[in-house]
């Protein structure tokens, strides 16, 4: 009854805005001791996509879609210290191929917030509760219980220590890290240490669903991560603990500053399931951006959950994660075009198997509250054919992405 509720709510203020001619830039209410806010964000695209001729990987040759994503955004803040968030999503497509809204498809959490509400041929809209969260500031302590991001990680395109809906190194738009249902407390040790714990619920698979998880949460898979960061030598150190769903873990993080000049950042764990053999995984970055706005950035991703060799992608085994190879190497770009244009460019090779991605994005401001992007993946490497995985990346289709977004 809420959850549809919700949607019904959802779909009222999509269609208020959409059909009116003034587009107001938000909502918001201040009292004596609450304030409140509400916020939207449109997006819509297509997307095209160049398929490998494998029949067993892709039934098309060729495929495309239409995705439209709305956002409503509500937060209220009172002078008690409890603040509310809610990030409420309704995605529709048109396709034969891509996500419904990026990276939130497939996240482990409750697929009670999660419901199908049209599934005819081609076309799918799903309403999600991406995030939903109270928090309360207790002085030097926080608290946050509910749907909300959790992020330990340092480097950007490769990110081990993000051990809970990690983004993809070719993912340029990241303004919206999906949730997951957690508990969260934050305590300020001093004023450059902090103390951070995170007990994140896990949850079995459901085929059934729509989100492809339980309703319920499965204690098997529950994580507990504790976290203490603090600064030393103008440099940010951290380490890290727990337990991530049925495995051990223990790492740590670096942020520095190098010569004034480079920026270093290193992040890594290991990881000792219940059954088998530890595994480690280990990224490092350097940075630089330039008086020209250009900024350059390397980094090398140690994958020990990955496969030794291609022949093994698909031989059973342990979850690999997002990557299938043991060693990566990206180079990333990125440069202020003119006061409108953005532009990112990104190099990465799986050094398992040779294969590699390159990518390009540009972003146009169309207004204070609109943006145009438009993107390219080019993958290279050996092509699959028919019960064969010869590398990761020539497995890939080249895509192209066109998209306009929006902020009210």
């Amino acid at each position: 009854m809420i959850l549809g509720s919700l949607r019904v709510s959802l779909l009222a203020v999509l269609a208020i805005l959409l059909l009116s001619t003034t587009a107001y830039p938000f909502y918001e209410k201040s009292g004596d001791d609450t304030e409140i806010d509400l916020r939207l964000f449109l997006r819509v695209g297509g997307v095209w996509s160049k398929n490998p001729e494998d029949t067993f990987l892709y039934k098309n040759n060729q495929d495309s879609s239409i995705v439209g994503v709305g956002r409503l955004l509500a937060g209220m803040r009172s002078s008690s210290g409890i603040d509310f968030d809610a990030n409420i999503l309704l995605g529709a497509s048109l396709d034969t191929y891509g996500d419904l809204y990026d990276s939130v498809v497939g996240v482990e959490r409750s697929g009670s917030l999660e419901e199908s509400i049209k599934e005819d041929g081609d076309f799918r809209s799903r309403f999600t509760i991406d995030h939903f969260n109270v928090s309360k500031n207790f002085g030097k302590v926080d608290l946050k219980i509910g749907r909300q991001p959790v992020n330990f990680a340092s480097t950007f395109y490769f990110t081990p220590n993000d051990f809970f809906a990690p983004f993809s190194a070719e993912t340029f738009f990241r303004v919206y890290k999906p949730g997951v249902d957690a508990a969260r407390v934050d305590v300020a040790l001093g004023d450059l240490t902090l103390f951070s714990a995170v007990h994140v619920l896990g949850y079995s698979t459901d085929s059934s669903n729509v989100a492809g998880w339980g309703d319920s949460p499965d204690s098997e898979r529950a994580s507990t991560v504790a976290r203490v960061s603090t600064v030393l030598f103008d440099s940010e150190w951290a380490i890290l603990g727990g337990t991530v769903r049925e495995s051990q873990i223990a790492g740590g993080s670096i942020q520095a500053e190098l010569f004034d000049w480079v920026g270093l950042r290193f992040e890594g764990h290991v990881s000792t399931p219940k059954s088998g053999d530890a595994v480690s995984e280990m990224s490092l970055g350097l940075e630089h951006q330039f008086e020209s706005t250009l900024t350059l950035n390397f980094e090398y991703f140690s994958h020990g959950a990955g496969r030794e060799s291609a022949s093994e992608y698909l031989s059973p085994g342990d979850d690999t994660g997002l990557y299938l190879g043991r060693e990566y190497f990206a180079v990333g770009t990125g440069y202020q075009v003119s006061p409108l244009l953005m532009s990112n460019l990104l190099y990465m090779t799986n050094l398992t198997d040779s294969s590699g991605l390159v990518s390009a994005y540009f972003v146009y401001s169309v207004s204070d509250e609109g943006e145009a992007s438009f993107s390219v993946n080019m993958p290279f490497g050996e092509k699959p054919v028919f019960f064969t995985f010869p590398s990761e990346f020539g497995a890939m289709p080249y895509s192209a992405n066109l998209e306009y977004r929006v902020y009210y």
